[in-house]
């Protein structure tokens, strides 16, 4: 194991034995946004809504990683240095190492822990101990890169503004693979076996063999798109001005929330872990959930109420058995009734499901929830 490796290993342990001491744990999904100026922003609420965490001493910023737990984060600048946090990102930021280049353009993390990044003329770094040191890995024979990602299995993907993709397998050198019909391609992410594309005007691209044969398959119908990631549920992208849009597939996107932020640079997912104390009742109370008909048949119509009643919009997530985001949406209570809200389950398969409700006000709530055919 790496020493980054077994740094988060440790952290997470650290965390997960500290909040057992005080209540009940759950692991939370993150977003964090990076600006160009050294804003980090998170979301626990899947883009919905933002808040800036940490201000970094940098005007040059251009990627960021997190970890799962509460481990580190690290985000690098356009002139090599990289800076790191502990505390899921949420801590003081220190500058712990350097490349000995001035175009640095993304950075990616692997399974395994090792941290990768490119500069715009296609030199590959690796560092593997949580950014302190760099070593150049690979030149691609490349002027114009400006992306890079790692595929579960470790194998990394390398973009060029001009659709032009790199791979390199674990233990093997680069090779060209695959090209898409991009002339302003501007981010790389992988998530399981499929890979997706961003390019400047919003076209999304997906591929289900490594990079090499690309379908252009969405586009989120903005133009200024800059950021990538993959994400527990699904996907997500944003905008240069902040906008950030959520998919679960890659084809269907939904614009959910702002950063309210110009600069907008990057987007990464992590787990944030979050302890559940029964130590104030009323405020329990209040977030409350009820569905009905619960149980209820597939392609149903649910209605949501809180005890405190719906008097505007709420963002819904549905989750399976499993953890998995199926679904996102926000609802409104027209049509619903007095304090309630309204969703047509759609083509959900019969199970377990755990609905999550979160008001504009910050109320969060949660119910379990079963379809039957």
């Amino acid at each position: 194991m790496s020493r980054m490796g077994l740094e988060r290993f440790v952290g997470l342990l650290l965390a997960v034995l500290t909040c057992v001491a005080v209540g009940d744990v759950r692991a939370q999904p993150v977003l964090y946004g990076l600006t160009g100026d050294g804003v980090v922003y998170l979301s626990d609420d899947v883009a919905v809504t933002w808040s800036a965490q940490a201000t970094l001493g940098t005007s040059t910023a251009v990627g960021l990683v997190a970890g799962p737990g509460d481990g580190q984060r690290v985000l690098v600048t356009r002139d090599g240095v990289a800076w790191r946090s502990g505390g899921g990102g949420t801590g003081p930021w220190t500058a712990v190492g350097a490349l000995a280049v001035s175009d640095v353009v993304d950075l990616t993390i692997t399974r395994s822990g090792r941290l990768i990044a490119c500069t715009r003329t296609g030199t590959v770094y690796a560092s593997d101990d949580a950014g302190t040191t760099w070593t150049a890995i690979a030149s691609l024979p490349a002027s114009d890169v400006v992306s890079i990602t790692a595929t579960p299995d470790d194998t990394v993907l390398v973009l060029t503004r001009t659709g032009i993709v790199w791979r390199q397998h674990p233990d093997e050198a680069f090779a060209a693979v695959g090209a898409l019909p991009f002339y302003d391609a501007v981010a790389i992410r992988a998530r399981f076996d499929r890979v997706l594309v961003l390019d400047g005007t919003g076209f999304v691209a997906h591929s289900s063999d490594g990079g090499v044969g690309w379908q252009v398959a969405s586009t989120l119908s903005q133009v200024g798109s800059v950021a990538l990631c993959a994400t527990n549920g699904g996907w997500a992208a944003a905008t240069a001005t902040g906008d950030v849009a959520t998919s679960i597939d890659g084809t269907d996107w939904t614009w959910v929330g702002t950063l309210s932020q110009s600069g907008l640079v990057g987007l990464a997912s992590g787990w944030s872990l979050v302890t559940s104390v029964e130590s104030d009742p009323a405020r329990d109370a209040s977030l409350r959930v009820v569905a009905f008909p619960n149980p209820a048949p597939s392609g149903a119509t649910v209605f949501l109420r809180m005890e405190s009643g719906f008097t505007s919009s709420a963002w819904l997530q549905v989750f399976d058995a499993r953890g998995r985001r199926v679904a996102a949406d926000r609802i409104d209570p027209r049509g619903a009734g007095a304090g309630r809200l309204s969703w047509s389950a759609g083509d959900l398969a019969s199970g377990v499901y755990h609905l999550r409700l979160k008001t504009p006000s910050g109320k969060t709530g949660s119910v379990r929830w079963v379809v039957v055919e």
